[in-house]
């Protein structure tokens, strides 16, 4: 009979699951969104601040993923192996809810009615409408939160949002978009202090 090492194993699984959580959600989109732990539930509800209408239900959504070791490799390589594969099935689970967050955001943003669609090229023009058209907030340093998240045409995006900028003539608009932004933000911090 072959010995089966149960505490080695046990320090390896704590380890091992200590290490999934510090690694999970940590892709440039996921760090994002803010993080809400629930313990028990099949289902979650909000209400946004502006609307008055019911609050939307929605049902967790489940990811996962698994992953298999060679005999081989967890011969040649040891608990690597087994770490190897964790890496990759996290990925595919971060790959999993990226999509489904930027789903939800396409959702959101075409019932919205604020979808922008573009024929041609992208402009830094388009750039400035569309972040004239969502809201933004800003933390106590006064920096914004934008983040633009980039489909098929991404190297044109890049290339509008250096023009923005960098263009003096861009930036001046920029900037006065932002100012009046944060203005709207502080304003609405302010009254939400005030019935606070």
């Amino acid at each position: 009979m072959l010995p089966d090492f149960p505490k080695i194993k046990n320090k390896l699984g704590h380890g091992t699951y200590r290490y999934l959580i510090k690694n999970f959600h940590q892709t440039s989109l996921l760090t994002l969104v803010p993080k809400k732990v629930y313990f028990e539930g099949g289902g979650f509800s909000f209400q946004h601040e502006h609307d008055d209408d019911e609050a939307e239900s929605n049902s967790f959504k489940e990811i996962r993923s698994k992953f298999t070791i060679d005999k081989e490799d967890m011969l040649d390589k040891g608990p690597i192996a087994y770490i190897e594969g964790m890496l990759g099935a996290i990925k595919e689970m971060d790959d999993e809810g990226e999509k489904l967050i930027i789903n939800k955001m396409i959702e959101a943003t075409e019932k919205s009615g604020n979808a922008l669609k573009y024929k041609g090229k992208i402009s830094p023009e388009d750039i400035l409408e569309m972040y004239a058209k969502i809201p933004i907030s800003f933390d106590e340093n006064g920096n914004h939160n934008l983040a633009l998240i980039t489909g098929e045409d991404d190297n044109a995006i890049k290339e509008a949002l250096y023009e923005l900028h960098n263009n003096p003539k861009y930036i001046k608009k920029y900037e006065k978009l932002i100012e009046k932004k944060r203005q709207k933000w502080n304003d609405s911090e302010n009254n939400r202090k005030l019935v606070d």
